[in-house]
C-alpha cells in the first residue's frame, strides 16, 4: 500500500479520491494540487464539485451526472472543465473508476491530464478552419476535394458554376462532368498525379453544366492529405464569357483580316520606317508578288524621290499622334515604274509598338483621264473663243453694213432707225468680246461692259457735242450670258431713248445707270436721267416706240422681272429680276 501511495504521489497525472457516501475529497496527490492551484491537504474534505467549472450546468450537476455514470457502471471517462483556486479555468481529460477503500470504503479515483493546450490547439484550429470555410463558401472560384474520383467536398461557387446544388456534388464522380473533347486529359492527369507522377497544375477544359450549356474552366490542382488520405484539391475558374469574349473577338479580327486583305483599297502598315504589312491591292500596286517582297523594306524606297521630304513630314507629324490628310503622292513600283496614288494615313498601334496605318488607291488611269478632260477642255476653251470672236466679228460686220446704209437713207427717220438697228447688234457683238477675251467665258462682268456700252452710245449720239454726260453707277457683279445679253439691250434701248428725247435743244443734261444688288437674290437696275420726262398720259407700255415696247419685253419674259418708271425728277426706269447664282 505504501508503494502504490508513493506511486500515486509521483505520477504525472492528477489524481484525486473521493468518497462516494458524500463526495467529499479525502485525499490529492502533489500534481493534483499544483494543476488546481492549491496546497497539500487544502482541498480534503471539498465537495467534489469545487473543481468544477460552471458551464450552462452548475458544478453540482455536473457531479451529479458523472456519479450517475459511475454508479451504474464503475467507470467514467471524458472531457471536463475545471476551475482552478485563482479562479482560471481549463480543461482536463479525466479517468474516473470505484474501488474499495480500507478506510474510506467504496471511493472514486479520478485520474486528471491537463488538456487545455490541446484544446486551445483544437480551438485554433476550428476557428481556423470556420476562417477558411468561410473563405472558400465566399470565394468567387470553384473549390473541390476528390478523393478516390469522388467528390468529397464542393463550396457554393462551385455549385453556381455547375448548375448543381451542393449536396448533389458530394459523392458524383468528377469525371461526369467533363466534355467528351476533354475528358481524356483531365482522366488522364488525375490518374499521373495521384501515381506521383509530374502534371501540369494549371489547364483549361469544359464541362457540361446541369441544363446541358457548357462552360470553359481554368483548373488550378494540388494534392493534400484529407482526412487522412491523399486528395486533389481543385480551384475552378469560370473563363466561359472570357473565352466567349476571346472567340468574338478572333472572329472579329477574322473578320477584319479578310476585310482589309479583300479591300478595293490598298492598305500598308509601316514602323520604324519600314513596311511591316500589306494587303493584296497594295501589293498589286506596288508590283509585289508576296508579302515577303515588301515586308523588312525601308519605306522611302516605294516613295518617289519627289515626295521623300513631303513623307518625311507627315511621318513626324503621324508619330505626334496627327491624321495625314488625303493627298496626293507617287509611289514607286518594285520593277521602278511610278504610279500615281491618293493615300491618307492615321497613326496605329501594332503588334505593340507604334506605327502608321495607311489607305491608298492607284489614280494612274484618273490623272491621266484628268489630263485628257483638261486637254479637252483647253481644245473647247480655244474653241469657244474663236467661236464668240466670230459671233462677234459677223455682228461688227453687220453693223458696218448699217452704218454703210444708213449713208444712202434718203431720209433721218430711216437713218436713225439703221443706227438703233446698229447700236442694238453693237451691244450684243460686245458681250461676245467680252466673253472671248475674259478667262471665265460663262460670266461678263458688267462694270466693264456697261462702260464700254456707255461710251459707244455716247459716240453714235455725240453726246458730248450735245453736252450730256452720261455716268455709271456699277457693282463688282458678273452675270452668265443669258441675263447679260437682255441687260445690255435694255440699257441700249433706255440710254438711247433718253439721248435722244430727254434733252431737246441741245441742252444740257445727265443719265446715269446703275446697277446693284438689291438683295441675296435680286439685282436692281436703275436708269435715269434729269430731261424733260415722259409726259404723264403716256402708258410706256403702250407706246408705239419699239424700244420701250422691247425694254418691257425683256424685262418680263427674258429677265422673268418687274419694271417700274418714276416721274418725280425727270425719268427713272427701275427693274428688279433674279440673279442666276
Amino acid at each position: 500500500m505504501r508503494l502504490q501511495s508513493r506511486i500515486i504521489d509521483t505520477m504525472a497525472e492528477g489524481v484525486m479520491l473521493t468518497r462516494v457516501s458524500d463526495g467529499a475529497i479525502f485525499y490529492t496527490n502533489p500534481r493534483f494540487g499544483r494543476m488546481f492551484g492549491y496546497q497539500p491537504e487544502e482541498l480534503v474534505g471539498s465537495d467534489i464539485s469545487v473543481v468544477n467549472a460552471p458551464t450552462e450546468k452548475n458544478p453540482k450537476e455536473v457531479a451529479a451526472e458523472i456519479a450517475k455514470v459511475l454508479n451504474e457502471n464503475g467507470e467514467w471517462k471524458g472531457e471536463v472543465y475545471n476551475i482552478r483556486k485563482d479562479g482560471i479555468k481549463f480543461w482536463c481529460h479525466a479517468n474516473v473508476s470505484t474501488f474499495e477503500h480500507p478506510e474510506h470504503g467504496k471511493v472514486w479515483i479520478s485520474v486528471h491530464t491537463d488538456i487545455t493546450e490541446r484544446k486551445q490547439a483544437e480551438d485554433a484550429l476550428k476557428e481556423s478552419e470556420q476562417k477558411y470555410r468561410t473563405l472558400i463558401d465566399n470565394m468567387q472560384d470553384g473549390v473541390v476535394i476528390i478523393q478516390d474520383e469522388k467528390v468529397q467536398f464542393a463550396n457554393d461557387a462551385t455549385a453556381r458554376i455547375s448548375g448543381y446544388g451542393v449536396k448533389e456534388l458530394i459523392g458524383m464522380d468528377f469525371r461526369e462532368h467533363v466534355t467528351p473533347e476533354n475528358m481524356e486529359v483531365v482522366a488522364n492527369n488525375y490518374q499521373r498525379r495521384q501515381a506521383g507522377e509530374s502534371v501540369p497544375k494549371e489547364y483549361e477544359f469544359s464541362i457540361q453544366r446541369k441544363d446541358g450549356t457548357k462552360a470553359f474552366l481554368n483548373m488550378t490542382v494540388g494534392l493534400i492529405t484529407y482526412q487522412g488520405k491523399v486528395a486533389s484539391m481543385v480551384t475552378l475558374k469560370d473563363i466561359t464569357e472570357r473565352k466567349r469574349a476571346i472567340e468574338a473577338l478572333r472572329e472579329s479580327e477574322d473578320r477584319y483580316r479578310r476585310l482589309v486583305d479583300f479591300s478595293p483599297f490598298g492598305i500598308a502598315i509601316h514602323s520604324d520606317g519600314k513596311i511591316e504589312y500589306a494587303n493584296l491591292e497594295a501589293m498589286k500596286i506596288l508590283g509585289a508578288a508576296s508579302l515577303e517582297a515588301l515586308f523588312g523594306r525601308p519605306l522611302l524606297q516605294i516613295i518617289h524621290p519627289e515626295y521623300h521630304e513631303i513623307v518625311k513630314e507627315r511621318v513626324r507629324k503621324l508619330e505626334q499622334g496627327e491624321i495625314a490628310p488625303l493627298i496626293e503622292e507617287k509611289f514607286v513600283r518594285l520593277d521602278g515604274t511610278p504610279v500615281d496614288v491618293e493615300i491618307t494615313a492615321i497613326p496605329f498601334i501594332f503588334r505593340g509598338k507604334q506605327a502608321v496605318y495607311g489607305v491608298f488607291q492607284e489614280i494612274t488611269e484618273r490623272k491621266r483621264a484628268e489630263e485628257q478632260i483638261r486637254s479637252s477642255l483647253r481644245e473647247k476653251e480655244v474653241l469657244l473663243r474663236e467661236i464668240h470672236h466670230r459671233v462677234k466679228n459677223n455682228m461688227q460686220l453687220i453693223s458696218s453694213l448699217l452704218r454703210l446704209q444708213s449713208r444712202y437713207a434718203g431720209e433721218e427717220k430711216y437713218r436713225e432707225m439703221l443706227m438703233e438697228c446698229q447700236n442694238r447688234i453693237v451691244s450684243m457683238a460686245l458681250i461676245h468680246e467680252k466673253l472671248y477675251r475674259s478667262r471665265d467665258m460663262t460670266k461678263i462682268d458688267l462694270k466693264d461692259y456697261i462702260r464700254d456700252l456707255i461710251n459707244n452710245l455716247s459716240q453714235s449720239h455725240g453726246a458730248a457735242e450735245s453736252r450730256v454726260d452720261v455716268s455709271t453707277d456699277v457693282e463688282d457683279i458678273s452675270l452668265g450670258i443669258d441675263l447679260a445679253t437682255p441687260c445690255g439691250l435694255i440699257i441700249n434701248e433706255l440710254v438711247n431713248n433718253s439721248l435722244k428725247h430727254a434733252f431737246p435743244d441741245r441742252r444740257e443734261g445727265k443719265i446715269t445707270v446703275t446697277f446693284k444688288r438689291a438683295d441675296e437674290k435680286m439685282f436692281e437696275l436703275r436708269v435715269s436721267d434729269n430731261g424733260i420726262g415722259i409726259p404723264e398720259g403716256l402708258d410706256f407700255r403702250k407706246t408705239e416706240s419699239l424700244g420701250l415696247r422691247l425694254v418691257t419685253i425683256l424685262v418680263e419674259d427674258q429677265l422673268e422681272g418687274e419694271i417700274s418708271l418714276d416721274r418725280s425728277k425727270g425719268t427713272e426706269f427701275r427693274i428688279k429680276f433674279k440673279g442666276d447664282n
